[in-house]
C-alpha cells in the first residue's frame, strides 16, 4: 500500500522552494506520492 500527501497550495502558496520543502518533509514520514488539488 502506498500513502500520499496532498499539497495545500491555497494555504501555503505556489513558491517552488516551499513545494520542494513540503515534498522533502513528507518523504521521511513514509509518503510515496504527492498530489495537489485544483480547487479554487
Amino acid at each position: 500500500m502506498k500513502f500520499g500527501a496532498v499539497f495545500p497550495a491555497c494555504e501555503i502558496g505556489t513558491d517552488s522552494i516551499v513545494v520542494c520543502e513540503f515534498a522533502q518533509a513528507a518523504e521521511p514520514l513514509g509518503y510515496s506520492a504527492h498530489g495537489c488539488s485544483d480547487v479554487g
